[in-house]
């Protein structure tokens, strides 16, 4: 490490030396002795050697990313767009130019250096760092630069070094090798081009003779979209079909490979898939080809099914919510029944106007533990809105007539009302007609003859009594269609009505089933119940208030009926009520008449069954 003197001695250096000096020899020859002090003490430095200069080499000068001067400012005239001149890149003034600070090395700008308005880094410049447009890289590709032999490349780095022309010609690997996939890589990083196109292929998707790689791509992933489309079409197909007429989908077993010749299996495994091999065997042989490449994804398995169904619900509600909101006007009607499983579950069905006429559509089963009228309100409120149902749009309500329903303070329609004041609540009509009906049969004879009418069905829903009843209907050929007595069910008012009738229609049939049960069976069980039920059949009180049973519910079936039709508006329902209220008045006001109509048509009846009319004995106390 060569040791040399500094060329610049510090005059703080020679006092300080002249001071040390004098303390320890004294003040005699001060000055030269600081000097000699100085020489020998502290005045040498050492030079450490310069740090080895990198190569210049033309692999780094073009390896190193260009750094533009912020001073600079281009000026490109509009007449370089077609002539491969020269533009003269004009410094700013020096207010503009920032001062170089120490950690920043200063940079000298060209006086006058020259670029075309065909370099690509001009290009870049313009767009001050937002990505370049499709219009921008095509200019590009298509106008070439290639500078002249008297071009003068800008200088770059500290060093102001320029690039020549002549490199070009005397050094073959900037055109060949690494240094051209280096230039080419670094030219597709600018005009952010990610894929290995060539420039010709980006010049044919640029002018649209040929399709890009997205579009080409969304071209083969929707011929593929369509063709499992085209293979789940027929298995939707099937579904739908099933579920309009009502068909079980599954059997005991619906699992496995399909046959694709369609031949059918040895178990029963469904009708969902016997309806697909009907198909196959029908001629569907994209199903059949589809089955044979398909694998184990056939598309055909319970929780496809499932999803389908499910998306076919969707499809449905939201055209029908659709329908509902485009109405601007419905009620909402609302029920709950305990099913066969023991879940208390909510029917909610919507009555609107679809264009010119009125439809009552089922919306949805909702199964509820809360059968308060806060709860079943919160119910009903969340399902209309959690379909899309706008609830500005309702105008009626429609339930029964219990407290939870129909509660002014806590029930469901008070509930509903706080969301919309015009949901104005109805208790059902049909319902209301039928609590009328309830409390007209409280009367002891006519509670009584509907309690054998009851015990008349009880009687014959076995199927070997059941058999005696038909065997005594084709012996006395009778001329009706009905051929089986109907139950009495409390909630279902129109078989209430209907029960009555059939009775009254079978009587005949039904005495001489009992006649044959007593004589020739040796059932004691059955015997002692066909003695019991033929003495009360054949009871005179029975028969006349069977008829007039039957005399009072012609009038109002009728009305039960269409109170129950989907298409009944209020105005139809008022003037049905009141042409029954008519007819019920005309009786009591003529009761006589009415009722000796009633009596001659039941001596008539008791004749045929051969029945003696006696008036019917009364026990008073004697005095």
């Amino acid at each position: 490490m060569p040791i040399t003197f500094s060329s610049s001695l510090s005059l703080s250096w020679i006092l300080t030396g002249c001071r040390l000096y004098s303390r320890v020899k004294g003040k005699s020859n001060l000055v030269g002795c600081g000097i000699a002090l100085a020489l020998v003490i502290g005045v040498c430095v050492v030079r450490m050697p310069p740090p080895k200069r990198k190569a210049s080499t033309i692999d780094n000068f073009f390896n190193k990313a260009p750094k533009a001067a912020a001073s600079e400012i281009r000026e490109i005239s509009d007449d370089d767009a077609d002539d491969p001149g020269e533009v003269t890149v004009v410094p700013a003034s020096r207010s503009d130019v920032p001062e170089p600070t120490g950690s920043e090395p200063s940079v000298s700008v060209c006086p006058n250096p020259t670029h075309s308005s065909k370099d690509i880094s001009l290009l870049l410049a313009s767009a001050k760092g937002s990505k370049l447009t499709a219009e921008d890289k095509k200019h590009i590709l298509e106008n070439v630069w290639k500078p002249s032999i008297a071009f003068k490349f800008p200088p770059s780095g500290t060093r102001n070094l320029k690039f020549q022309l002549k490199w070009l010609g005397e050094f073959d690997r900037l055109t060949t090798g690494k240094m051209q996939r280096k230039c080419l890589k670094r030219i597709r990083t600018l005009l952010t081009i990610k894929t290995r196109w060539s420039a010709a292929e980006f010049l044919k998707v640029s002018t649209g003779s040929q399709d890009s790689i997205d579009v080409q791509v969304d071209t083969a992933a929707r011929r593929t979209v369509m063709e499992n489309r085209a293979k789940l079409a027929p298995i939707i197909e099937t579904i739908l079909f099933c579920g309009r007429q009502g068909i079980a989908l599954r059997g005991h077993r619906d699992s496995g490979p399909v046959d694709p010749s369609g031949a059918e299996p040895a178990t029963n495994e469904g009708n969902f898939r016997a309806l697909v091999r009907f198909k196959i065997r029908s001629g569907d042989q994209k199903r059949a080809e589809h089955l044979e490449t398909c694998g184990r994804n056939t598309y055909m398995s319970p929780t496809v099914q499932n999803s389908i169904i499910v998306a076919c619900k969707n499809v449905i509600l939201r055209d029908l919510v659709n329908k509902i909101n485009a109405s601007k006007g419905f009620s909402v009607l609302a029920d709950e029944t305990t099913d066969k499983a023991k879940i208390e579950q909510l029917t909610l069905c919507i009555r609107f106007f679809d264009g010119d006429h009125l439809r009552e559509e089922f919306l949805l089963f909702i199964p509820v533990t809360d059968l308060s009228g806060v709860g079943l309100g919160t119910v009903i409120v969340q399902a209309l809105q959690d379909v899309g149902i706008d609830l500005a749009y309702m105008f009626g309500q429609g339930y029964d007539g219990a407290s939870a329903m129909q509660s002014r303070f806590q029930g469901v329609q008070s509930y509903v009302r706080g969301f919309n004041p015009l949901a104005i609540s109805t208790h059902c009509s049909a319902h209301s007609l039928n609590l009328v009906i309830t409390h007209a049969c409280a009367i002891p004879a006519i509670t009584h003859c509907m309690a054998i009418v009851e015990s008349a069905y009880d009687f014959f829903r076995h199927a070997k009594r059941n058999n005696a009843l038909q065997k005594a209907i084709e012996t006395l050929n009778l001329d009706t269609l009905v051929t089986r007595l109907k139950r009495l069910i409390a909630t279902r008012w129109i078989q209430r009505h209907e029960c009555a009738f059939t009775l009254l229609d079978l009587i005949l049939p039904v005495s001489r089933a009992l006649e044959d049960v007593i004589s020739s069976w040796s059932d004691r069980d059955a015997v002692r119940s066909a003695v019991a039920l033929q003495n009360a059949l054949h009871d005179c009180g029975f028969l006349v208030s069977l008829k007039v049973v039957a005399a009072v519910f012609a009038v109002s079936l009728p009305l039960s009926r269409q109170l129950q039709t989907k298409e009944l508006d209020i105005a139809a329902a008022l003037h049905l009520a009141d042409a029954a209220k008519g007819a019920l008045q005309d009786m009591r006001d003529n009761a006589a008449t009415h009722f000796a109509e009633i009596f001659s048509e039941t001596e008539k009846l008791c004749r045929s069954l051969d029945v003696q009319i006696e008036i019917p004995r009364r026990c008073v106390r004697q005095l």
